[in-house]
């Protein structure tokens, strides 16, 4: 079956049948030609085709008929499917007919009656070759419209990439530049609680983390001690904030952790970072220290173990860490940072990273 067609309409049947008797034969085998007898009959025919997924090309219409007049018939098809070529056929119209046909109906051509069989034939050749060129033009543009769009994604995806590549590398560039900041001016701290108050607080000022502290192992190693370093972050707190941090860090002077107490113990026992998103969830709550924190408004907390082999730590810093001799051992224990914040967070490896760097 034809995937194109022809609707002729005349009330005359002998007209009819000559005209599309006229079509079939000078017409290729392309386009179905149909035959309405009236404006009605001619609607129901398009939807028809229209419901095989038949399209209709081209309507050739007679004005003068009962009920249903040509020009409104083509203004009613002109409206519901305005791509479809419109001809009027009749030797008795008024002007005013076929100007309204020409307003309403977008009126491709008018022939008269009777009608010349070459000049019909060419007409409509014609009429088709225009509707099939338009068809195939809306195609290649929606085709280059869907290219279009595929490239703009493209492009947008890309670009993000891009945007991403180039945010992480500067992220990458600006912890570069943090730890080479953080290693000149440790190396530069008179000691070691020095070294750890400088790396507290460029770590909080740079991370935003509201609190820093350190543990360090007591002289017989059986423990962890409070050091005497800690940071507050001010930046961005109310007296309130920084009045409960002080209150957490006064509270916390005096504790000592076991091994696997506590986040420091934990962290220490492990020898493995650890991220709390929530104080209150942490189960390992020593004397009491994160229903402190939680009190005072704390939310977020991890905690990191700085560790060294013998191989990489000289055997001063291992001394002025201890204040005594100790034996090699595959791992020492420098300190274990821990740092807080007053709102949750949740897991960022870059930044665990970063501080274990």
């Amino acid at each position: 079956m034809s995937s194109l067609a022809i609707i002729c309409v005349d009330d005359q049947r002998f007209v009819l049948d000559s005209l599309t008797e006229q079509l079939k034969r000078n017409l290729i085998d392309d386009y179905e030609v149909e035959a309405a007898q009236s404006g009605e009959e001619a609607l129901e025919i398009l939807e028809e085709l229209q419901a095989e997924g038949i399209d209709v090309a081209l309507i050739i219409s007679d004005q003068i008929m009962p009920r249903m007049k040509g020009d409104k018939l083509l203004s009613q098809i002109h409206t519901q499917y305005p791509k479809i070529l419109k001809i009027m056929l009749t030797g008795q119209a008024d002007p005013s007919s076929v100007l309204n046909a020409v307003n309403n109906a977008n009126l491709y051509r008018y022939i008269t009656k009777p009608w010349d069989e070459t000049d019909l034939v060419l007409t409509v050749q014609e009429a088709l070759r225009s509707y099939t060129q338009e068809q195939q033009l809306a195609q290649q543009n929606q085709l280059l419209q869907k290219l279009t769009t595929s490239l703009e994604q493209e492009v947008v995806q890309r670009t993000a990439q891009l945007q991403q590549e180039i945010d992480e590398r500067k992220q990458a560039e600006e912890e570069l530049q943090l730890l080479l900041t953080i290693t000149q001016a440790i190396n530069e701290a008179p000691d070691f609680e020095g070294a750890l108050e400088v790396a507290l607080r460029k770590l909080c000022e740079a991370t935003g983390w509201s609190y820093g502290e350190a543990w360090i192992p007591q002289a017989d190693a059986m423990a962890l001690q409070c050091s005497s370093t800690w940071y507050c972050n001010r930046a961005g707190l109310n007296e309130n904030a920084i009045a409960a941090l002080e209150e957490f860090r006064e509270y916390s002077e005096g504790l000592i952790f076991l091994m696997g107490e506590g986040l420091p113990g934990e962290v220490w026992e492990k020898e493995q970072p650890k991220w709390i998103s929530d104080v209150s969830a942490d189960f390992n709550d020593v004397f009491f220290r994160w229903q402190l924190a939680q009190e005072r408004g704390l939310k977020a907390g991890f905690g990191v173990p700085i560790l060294s082999s013998p191989s990489s730590t000289s055997r001063e810093t291992v001394e002025l860490l201890t204040k005594k001799k100790t034996p090699h051992q595959h791992k020492q224990l420098l300190a274990v940072l821990v740092f807080l914040m007053f709102q949750p967070q949740q897991h960022e490896q870059r930044l665990v990273e970063l501080v274990s760097a």
